[in-house]
């Protein structure tokens, strides 16, 4: 059994997946910056209702983004700390193929821009919605399709299994921030000092 979790976007899930991929159960929650309180709620309400759990797990599967920095990290994170702790394998699969593996996708990014995936090329960074058809998120997009951690299985084949601490976020951008305007912390060298040395 395969627990595959997605927290990249405002919309977070959790899946249990047979190893063919199958889902067993899925659950999943509108959880704006709030991704690491959600996705334990969400870990919860299956085991209540379907008796299933992260200790029972073979493996893990982790959104590795692109999407919020943040949630990105929450999902990765997880997925790392349970493989630890189970002596489990995890794996990494993009949150375009959560939305959809066969589709042009779209992921906002900050002021205007888009991640877009087309179907066998790379993600990249753009401004504004691609022509033609898409799905995904963000503003301008009427119909959202977010992430969903139930869509690993349709990629299961593809996923490649590492050792936990081998798990990395897929980044297409660097973060979105910037730089202090001047450096804090040395009032001294500014001839500040409020103290004895």
């Amino acid at each position: 059994m395969i627990l595959s979790i997605s927290t990249s976007s405002p919309y977070v899930s959790v899946a249990y997946l047979d190893k063919g991929g199958q889902v067993l159960a899925a659950v999943g929650a509108e959880a704006k910056r709030q991704a690491s309180a959600a996705i334990l709620r969400l870990l919860e309400e299956v085991e209540r209702e379907f008796g299933l759990s992260a200790k029972t797990a073979d493996a893990f599967i982790a959104d590795i983004g692109p999407g919020s920095f943040t949630g990105v990290k929450v999902g990765v994170t997880m997925a790392k700390t349970f493989g630890y702790a189970f002596g489990k394998k995890v794996g990494g699969v993009s949150s375009f193929d959560l939305v959809s593996a066969s589709q042009t996708v779209v992921i906002p990014n900050v002021a205007g821009k888009f991640f877009v995936r087309e179907p066998g090329k790379a993600g990249a960074l753009q401004q504004g919605l691609p022509k033609g058809s898409f799905v995904g998120y963000g503003v301008g997009v009427l119909e959202p399709w977010h992430p969903d951690a139930a869509h690993a299985g349709e990629v299961l084949k593809s996923v490649e299994w590492v050792a936990p601490e081998q798990l990395v976020a897929l980044y297409i951008a660097e973060p979105s921030i910037s730089a202090p305007k001047r450096a804090y912390g040395s009032l001294v060298a500014e001839g500040q000092s409020g103290g004895t040395h």
